[in-house]
């Protein structure tokens, strides 16, 4: 029997003694113990019950942090002096109570700690591309490489969306695998074979205007050869 199945069923002992004044107020304390206990209970769980399903998916976890160990010596600390005397007040002698929950928090922080770590790891073995400002920065802002951008920006933050949020099941681990495939694949549609001329030009373009200086016999060339030659036009400087 765990020591919080322990306490529960001596405050329902208790309970069932009477309204005598010595009970009522055990009760009570018994009854604080129990709600501090199952608060940390809860979150410690929840971030085992992830690491173990992490586990299990393959996942590079790194080892139990020693938060854990000292769990549970203050565990047995407060359960062996509970079941000697199984009272509210023998709980929280000698501060190994107050220790146990502090213990307890300080080992869901870091084992949710490593949960995200691992996660966000595997996500980088998956996908490890430029950022869509990298590429944007690379890329000639052609119409052909802005609508293929267009998709790999959108893409990108949907992976990085799975970074801020673990999963609960193998589905999404399969959708992080999808969506990265798709970034890969759509990563190779971008046309770098620009010249310099001409990337200079259309970044001058992209960003409020080019002067005509940049409007080269290369870049002129260029403008034809791919149609684009009508989509510009002079416009004079305020």
């Amino acid at each position: 029997m765990t020591l919080h199945e322990k306490v529960q069923n001596l405050k329902i002992r208790a309970e069932n003694l009477g309204n005598l004044q010595s009970r009522v107020i055990e009760v009570s304390q018994l009854d604080t113990r129990l709600k501090e206990l199952s608060e940390k209970s809860v979150g410690l769980s929840d971030a085992s019950t992830k690491a173990v399903f992490f586990r299990s998916a393959g996942l590079i976890m790194d080892t139990a942090p020693t938060s854990v160990a000292r769990v549970h010596v203050q565990l047995n600390k407060v359960r062996t002096r509970f079941a000697v005397t199984r009272t509210a007040t023998t709980l929280t002698q000698r501060d190994d109570w107050y220790r146990l929950l502090s213990e307890m928090e300080t080992a869901v922080k870091e084992i949710r700690s490593r949960n995200e770590k691992s996660w966000r790891g595997y996500l980088d073995s998956l996908f490890t591309g430029e950022s869509p400002n990298q590429m944007q920065a690379r890329m000639a802002q052609t119409d052909y490489n802005n609508k293929v951008f267009f998709h790999y920006n959108k893409l990108f933050e949907e992976f990085q969306n799975l970074k801020r949020q673990l999963p609960n099941d193998m589905v999404e681990f399969e959708k992080a695998k999808k969506v990265s495939e798709q970034l890969k694949s759509i990563a190779k549609e971008f046309d770098f074979n620009v010249p310099h001329a001409v990337k200079v030009f259309l970044k001058a373009v992209s960003q409020g205007g080019a002067s005509l200086d940049m409007v080269t016999e290369e870049v002129h060339s260029w403008l034809v050869s791919n149609g684009q030659v009508d989509w510009y036009r002079v416009v004079a400087r305020p």
